[in-house]
């Protein structure tokens, strides 16, 4: 009996052991901060198109979607290792004249959620709306993520 006993608790632990393992990775902590690259057209010949400006977070995973909003001189795109990177790109309008605009930090505050910071320095003496997009690059991400926009407007 002590023998049976013996090879039941011997099997239950190697179960255990097995189960934990199909798990590697511990619970994560919330939030983790997301190292990014930003992200700028170097050829003359290359601009940005067709951004909605509406505040928010465009993921893009492949040539095809890069296409959709940028437009080249003899379609040379810019290179993009989009096997491993994703780019992102942010677009608004201000109430005022830019003059320096930065990605602050990009969080992933949730498993599917992100928080984008961007700090905008703003001239209210020009009174103009005026376009801002900002674009950067980040370890492959999933279209279903959702992204939120923390915009922080600083007076000139």
């Amino acid at each position: 009996m002590k023998l049976f006993l013996l090879k039941i608790t011997l099997a239950l632990l190697l179960f255990a052991g097995v189960a934990s393992s199909c798990n590697p990775d511990p619970e994560k902590e919330y939030p983790q901060n997301i190292s990014f690259t930003e992200y700028s057209l170097t050829d003359p010949s290359c601009r940005w198109v067709n951004l909605p400006y509406d505040e928010n977070v465009l993921v893009i995973n492949s040539y095809e979607e890069l296409g959709k909003y940028i437009s080249c001189e003899e379609n040379s795109f810019p290179v993009i290792d989009f096997s491993k990177n994703s780019l992102l790109l942010a677009s608004g309008k201000t109430l005022g004249g830019i003059c320096e605009k930065k990605a602050k930090k990009l969080v992933l505050s949730s498993p599917d959620k992100y928080v984008l910071s961007i700090e905008i320095t703003i001239d209210r003496s020009l009174y103009i709306s005026e376009p801002w997009c900002i674009t950067f690059l980040a370890e492959k991400m999933n279209k279903k993520n959702v992204f939120e926009l923390d915009l922080t407007y600083l007076p000139q």
